[in-house]
């Protein structure tokens, strides 16, 4: 990350978080609200609240086989055409 952003979110998580995103070439670190989210081509694709929480955007079906690996806590969001 070559600039800090300013978020709300727990310096510990906020570290984990920049070091997820960081191995990933071509994601581009964003801060809005407080929270901190990743985005490509414009497009969202992570967040991390403020508390700590990440939400993560998958295609189908890599979304399903997320969800039978690692489990679903909380809203799943649908996609719109």
């Amino acid at each position: 990350m070559a600039t800090a952003k300013k978020t709300a979110v727990p310096p510990e998580k906020l570290a984990l978080y920049e070091k997820l995103i960081g191995s990933t070439p071509g994601i581009e670190s964003k801060s809005n609200f407080g929270a901190a989210y990743t985005a490509v081509n414009g497009n969202m694709y992570s967040m991390i609240s403020k508390y700590g929480v990440v939400g993560i955007r998958l295609p189908e079906p890599a979304r399903s086989k997320f969800i039978e690996k690692f489990g679903q806590v909380g809203a799943l969001a649908v996609e719109v055409d």
